[in-house]
């Protein structure tokens, strides 16, 4: 057949244990969360005249981390937009009952002029998890560690960034610290008061001039 595929991502995975399978569990993670426009579309699943099973996806691009080479001086308004893209991804897979598990520098590609997360390896159901709410805010907790290492050239603590950070980099990073301390007492008021924070942040993050977010960082 002919795909017509242009560009595209082969996965093989390279030992053949289904169970502890990180394509496997990436596939399964596809297709729950297929329709989403932040998300991979399958384009070939099955395995090698090898035996070992392979993943075929269309989300081909640049990885951030060679993006951020390319770009020396990445002004505050672009990374605020970087945030806010996975921001956008986190949001919705977290609300279709997912947690992504390994958000990182190296999971983020730019792609037709925005940042997306790729690599579902480790993605998990929510409710498969003993603790789902901390698993939410883990996912958190890792996008803005890419704050600092995209800004700072830097890994770096939440409180590390609060104290750099000022403006709207700050106010995010202080809801995921403030969250992150808050008592589990009920997951579903949990969950309801963390994804109002972070839905009211990232509603007034899209309506900020370009003005308003550069620059925002102290020296």
């Amino acid at each position: 057949h002919d795909y017509e595929i242009r560009d595209a991502v082969l996965k093989i995975e390279v030992l053949k244990d289904s169970e502890n399978s990180q394509i496997y569990r990436e596939i399964s993670a596809l297709h729950a969360l297929g329709d989403l426009s932040c998300v991979p579309t399958i384009l070939f699943e099955g395995y090698t005249m090898g035996g070992t099973m392979a993943l075929l996806t269309d989300f081909a691009g640049q990885p951030l981390e060679s993006w951020i080479s390319d770009n020396d001086n990445i002004d505050d308004y672009t990374i605020f937009q970087i945030i806010l893209d996975l921001l956008s991804c986190l949001e919705k897979i977290h609300t279709r009952g997912y947690t992504h598990g390994d958000v990182a520098i190296r999971n983020v590609i730019q792609r037709n002029g925005h940042f997306y997360l790729i690599d579902f390896g480790l993605a998990t159901l929510l409710q498969l998890l003993i603790n789902p709410c901390q698993a939410i805010i883990r996912d958190y907790i890792y996008l803005c560690r890419i704050i600092g290492v995209i800004k700072f050239r830097k890994k770096m603590s939440l409180l590390e960034l609060i104290d750099k950070l000022d403006g709207e980099f700050k106010s995010f990073v202080s809801i995921i610290e403030n969250a992150s301390r808050w008592k589990i007492i009920n997951e579903e008021k949990w969950l309801e008061r963390f994804g109002a924070e972070v839905k009211q942040f990232h509603e007034r993050g899209h309506h900020l001039p370009r003005k308003a977010l550069l620059d925002i960082t102290e020296i």
